[in-house]
C-alpha cells in the first residue's frame, strides 16, 4: 500500500475528446513482498523482493461517455526502485541486500467523475514492466542471479482541478 502525488494537463480535441499528460510519484508505506526459493550452489536461499518508491510520465487519451464520465487509456514510462534482499538458510554465510532503480513502461485504462467544477474522483489499472535485472551474489562467488520485475496496480485518486 502506497501514497502518492500526481499532476497533469489535459486539452479537450473538440466536444467529447481529450489528450492529456501527467506525472507522478509514489511511496510505499508497506512494500511488496515477493519471495522466491533460488538454488544457491547447494544452499537453500530465499529471495525478496520490495518496491519502495515508484515514479511515472504517461500520455492519456480519453471519451467522455457522459458529461461528467471520462474513460481513457495511458501509456508511458514506469520507473521503481527495487530492494532485493537474500536470505541464506545455513549457519555462517551472510545475507545481502541491494536496492536499484529499474525503468521501464506502463499501460492502463481508466474512468474519472467530475464531482464538482474542481473535484474528480478516479480508479484506474496500471499494468508496469519494468524489464529484468541482475544482480551478483558477493557470498557466491560468480552466481549472478536475474530478475523480472512486472507490477498490477488498482488505483483510486481524489483530484482537484485548477
Amino acid at each position: 500500500m502506497g501514497v502518492g502525488i500526481l499532476g497533469g494537463y489535459n486539452w479537450a480535441l473538440g466536444s467529447k475528446a481529450i489528450l492529456g499528460i501527467e506525472a507522478g510519484y509514489n511511496y510505499y508505506r508497506k512494500a511488496d513482498d515477493y519471495k522466491d526459493l533460488l538454488d544457491c550452489s547447494g544452499a537453500e536461499c530465499q529471495f525478496k523482493s520490495d518496491v519502495k518508491q515508484s515514479v511515472s510520465a504517461v500520455g492519456r487519451v480519453g471519451y467522455l461517455v457522459t458529461n461528467n464520465t471520462l474513460l481513457y487509456g495511458l501509456f508511458g514510462y514506469s520507473g521503481a526502485q527495487i530492494k532485493r534482499s537474500l536470505n541464506v538458510i545455513i549457519e555462517g554465510t551472510d545475507s545481502e541486500t541491494n536496492k536499484k532503480w529499474q525503468d521501464g513502461w506502463v499501460a492502463g485504462a481508466g474512468v474519472e467523475y467530475l464531482a464538482s467544477k474542481n473535484v474528480s474522483v478516479k480508479l484506474e489499472y496500471r499494468y508496469s514492466d519494468l524489464g529484468h535485472s541482475a544482480y551478483n551474489l558477493s557470498g557466491f562467488q560468480g552466481i549472478r542471479e536475474k530478475f523480472d520485475y512486472t507490477q498490477d496496480q488498482v488505483l483510486l485518486g481524489v483530484n482537484y482541478r485548477f
